[in-house]
């Protein structure tokens, strides 16, 4: 069984399967080639691309300012962001953010763990691909009559982009034996298309299968038909990140906007609990619903809200 098989399962639809062996075949014999390893230790981009996840993942509330620091690749300004953080995270460093530290700042050249560097790097390419398989499977249900099966997978990565999680899809909309694909890749507030000249006589001799391939494209170009729309939205956030939260909202009512990358976002409030809930309102065309009543920003960045409050104080 594959080391990653627990992110294989698209739990949504049985229509719709992803595919990742092929890519972490791929990523494993790089990460297994001497002269890739050094590719890898060398790329600071690689490096920091690693870290902005990290944060992402931990919701760290200042991941902007703390990526700006690493990009001046100025001693102080590094210090400073990773005092600001190691305040707010109260652990020991994430290995990312441990080897860059080691590395840029004392000099070190850390080994790359081989085992943990492909575990990100499928971890976060799954995530991805499932996310572009709930907007497909929502694109669907918005098509009469849809029929076919879909089969989701990583585009092999070119050159350097193997050292990123891959965020570009190829996707194949198939009635057997007759199937068509097309590219998709997510960006941080819509989906990017592309068609791919591979059809064959039998997609071309087999009208349903056009409609549901042609209609899908239409809807990822254009999601519809319903307009997108402010979502009242709640999220739960840490009660020592209430200060960075008040300042978005004092940001909303001087500059009339304000950008965050929230945590998941909820229908409901929720119960009480030890942390601060938020009510914000979020364009609808910024999020994908990954599960019912749950939403994520579609790309892996900040996005804009209209309106953000305390609602609940969490309990000390």
């Amino acid at each position: 069984m594959s080391l990653f098989q627990k992110f294989m399962d698209f739990k949504s639809s049985n229509r719709i399967a992803i595919c990742l062996e092929q890519y972490e075949k791929a990523v494993e014999g790089r990460l297994g080639n001497v002269v890739s390893r050094e590719e890898y230790l060398e790329s600071s981009e690689a490096e920091r691309i690693a870290i902005e996840q990290t944060l992402l993942e931990q919701h760290y509330p200042r991941t902007h300012h703390f990526m700006l620091a690493l990009a001046s690749m100025n001693p102080t300004k590094i210090q400073s962001a990773y005092k600001v953080y190691q305040e707010w995270h109260q652990d020991a460093l994430p290995e990312p953010l441990f080897q860059f530290k080691a590395q840029c700042l004392y000099g070190q050249k850390c080994n790359v763990d081989e085992k943990e560097t492909l575990r990100f790097l499928v971890h976060k390419t799954s995530k991805n691909m499932h996310k572009l398989g709930r907007i497909i499977e929502m694109a669907t249900t918005r098509i009469p009559g849809w029929a076919s099966l879909v089969r989701i997978e990583p585009k092999e990565p070119q050159d350097q982009e193997w050292v990123y999680p891959v965020d570009k899809a190829l996707v194949e909309v198939s009635r057997p034996p007759a199937s068509a694909k097309f590219g998709c890749a997510l960006l941080p507030a819509n989906i990017e298309i592309w068609t791919l000249d591979e059809n064959n006589d039998a997609f071309y001799g087999d009208g349903a299968l056009q409609e549901d391939y042609f209609g899908l494209v239409r809807e990822m170009q254009r999601p519809g038909p319903a307009p997108a729309k402010l979502r009242t939205l709640y999220f739960q956030a840490p009660i020592r990140e209430r200060a960075v939260y008040a300042d978005a909202r004092r940001k909303l009512s001087i500059l009339g906007g304000a950008d965050l990358y929230p945590r998941p976002l909820t229908e409901s409030p929720g119960e009480q609990a030890t942390h601060d809930t938020w009510k914000v309102r979020v364009n609808s065309r910024h999020l994908v619903e990954v599960q019912t009543g749950h939403y994520e920003p579609i790309g892996n960045a900040e996005i804009p809200i209209k309106h953000i409050e305390l609602v609940s104080e969490g309990t000390l």
